[in-house]
C-alpha cells in the first residue's frame, strides 16, 4: 500500500518442548504456529492483553519477555517532491523495551545477530557466553537435525575443556599410609574451630564433628559392626 508510517504489531509465539520433539518436527511445530499468528495479526497486541487480563506487573512486559525480531523487508531510497532525505541512524545504547530481544537481518554474506537486553537482569559477560551458546546451538541443530532438540550442544569447546578437566583438575598429594578419618583428624588438629560442615542453617566445626563421628562409632562397634559390615542408614538429609 501506498502509506507511511509504523506498522509493526507483535505475535505472541509459543514452542511446546515436551516429549522432546526432534528438530525437524520442532520447525514444522513453529511453521504451523507461525501461520495461525500470520492468520490473526490483525489483532492488536494491547487488544489481546485486554481480553486475556494477564497479572500484571511493573518490571516485566504481560504475556512474553523475549522476543525475536527478523527485519527482512527490502529497504529502498524514499524521495518525496521538493524534500531532501537522509537515513540516520540510532546512536547510543537506547532503552530495553523487554528482558532480551535478538534482532536479525539479512545481509548479502548471512545474518548479523544483535542482542538488547536489560541490564538490571543481565551482564554483558553473560549475553556474550549465551550468544556463543546460541551459535554453538545452531550449530549442533543444523549438523543433527534429527536429534532430539535436548540432546543437541550448548556449550562452547573452551567450556566443556573447563567444565570438565580444569575445574576437575583437584587430584593431590596425600599420605597414603594414613587412612580417611585419621586424614580428617589431622585438619582437625589443625583447624579446631573451623567450619567442616554447612547444612541449611546449621553450622558444624572440624572439633564438633570429629566428636560426633567419634560418638557414632563408639556406638556401631558395641552393636556389633565390624569391618566390612554393611551398616544401612535411613535418615533425613542433614547435619
Amino acid at each position: 500500500a501506498g502509506l507511511i508510517g509504523f506498522f509493526v504489531n507483535t505475535l505472541v509465539l509459543r514452542s511446546n518442548l515436551s516429549d522432546n520433539p526432534s528438530f525437524h518436527a520442532l520447525l514444522e511445530q513453529s511453521k504451523n504456529m507461525l501461520l495461525d499468528a500470520y492468520a490473526h495479526q490483525q489483532v492488536p497486541f494491547e487488544q489481546i492483553v485486554e481480553r486475556l487480563q494477564p497479572e500484571r506487573s511493573l518490571s516485566h512486559s504481560p504475556l512474553f519477555q523475549v522476543m525475536i525480531a527478523l527485519q527482512n523487508n527490502e529497504t529502498g531510497h524514499l524521495s518525496l517532491p521538493g524534500l531532501e532525505l537522509s537515513e540516520v541512524q540510532k546512536r547510543g545504547p537506547g532503552i530495553a523495551q523487554f528482558d532480551l530481544t535478538l534482532n536479525i537481518s539479512e545481509a548479502a554474506d548471512g545474518l548479523i545477530l544483535a542482542w538488547e537486553y536489560n541490564t538490571d537482569l543481565f551482564e554483558a559477560q553473560t549475553i556474550e557466553r549465551m550468544a556463543g551458546h546460541f551459535e554453538v546451538l545452531l550449530s549442533s541443530l543444523l549438523t543433527s537435525p534429527e536429534l532430539d532438540v535436548y540432546a543437541h550442544e550448548l556449550v562452547t569447546p573452551q567450556e566443556r575443556e573447563q567444565l570438565l578437566d580444569t575445574w576437575n583438575d583437584t587430584a593431590a598429594k596425600y599420605r597414603s599410609e594414613l587412612c580417611l578419618h585419621e586424614l580428617f583428624e589431622r585438619q582437625v588438629d589443625t583447624h579446631p574451630k573451623k567450619t567442616a560442615l554447612i547444612c541449611e542453617e546449621t553450622s558444624l566445626s572440624y572439633e564438633t564433628l570429629n566428636r560426633r563421628a567419634n560418638q557414632l562409632a563408639h556406638y556401631l562397634k558395641a552393636q556389633g559392626v565390624k569391618p566390612d559390615t554393611l551398616v544401612g542408614l535411613s535418615v533425613e538429609r542433614s547435619v
